[in-house]
């Protein structure tokens, strides 16, 4: 089977027809600046370590709930091999703080909140949960470096703004965001 390439006329046509569709006030594209932020917030992936109770990115994510209206996707990563493999107990442990969390997002204000537990690599799982539940932004802590993988590899977080196909927002520890200001955002 081969494929034709398409005309000149075809690809303007076929350009023509979706600026149409952009224009037309119905359509489910927004065109204005509000709406292209809006959407750029819409499914936010926050991949957490669930060691205290205090994150402080979840205040973050509280606001931009409440702001934009976003789908919030709590990831909660472990990765076995270091450390001996998790009993039952503690995975049940880690589910009802993850719940807990995500009722306190739920009371900020965020539209929906799912959660998910997946232990292996991290910089894996969340591309393929980017992947998989179309999110639309990463919001990440910068976390402490591991001594043995810093001159290879470099962080998690290092690692997966160097592969990832959405953008990502990393917050310094201790840093604060105001909604209120522009948002600013790099696009390759």
């Amino acid at each position: 089977m081969t494929f034709a390439r398409p005309s000149f006329e075809q690809t303007f046509q076929n350009r023509l027809n979706f600026a149409t569709l952009k224009s037309q006030p119905n359509h489910s594209m927004e065109t204005t600046m509000c709406g292209e932020s809006m959407m750029l917030f819409q499914r936010v992936l926050i991949p957490l370590g669930l060691m205290s109770d205090s994150h402080p990115i979840l205040g973050i994510a509280a606001d931009m709930a409440a702001r934009f209206h976003s789908e919030l996707l709590l990831l909660h990563l472990f990765n076995h091999t270091h450390l001996a493999l998790r009993d039952p107990t503690e995975i049940a442990g880690l589910r009802t703080t993850l719940s807990k969390t995500a009722r306190k997002l739920l009371k900020a204000g965020a539209e929906r909140v799912y959660t998910a537990i997946l232990e292996g690599n991290a910089c894996y799982n969340i591309e393929e949960v980017t992947r998989h539940h179309n999110a639309s932004l990463i919001l990440l802590t910068e976390e402490a470096q591991e001594e043995r993988l810093q001159p290879w590899f470099g962080t998690a977080t290092q690692r997966l703004a160097r592969r990832a196909l959405i953008p990502l927002l990393v917050i310094q520890p201790g840093a604060k965001l105001a909604f209120g200001k522009p948002i600013v955002c790099v696009v390759d």
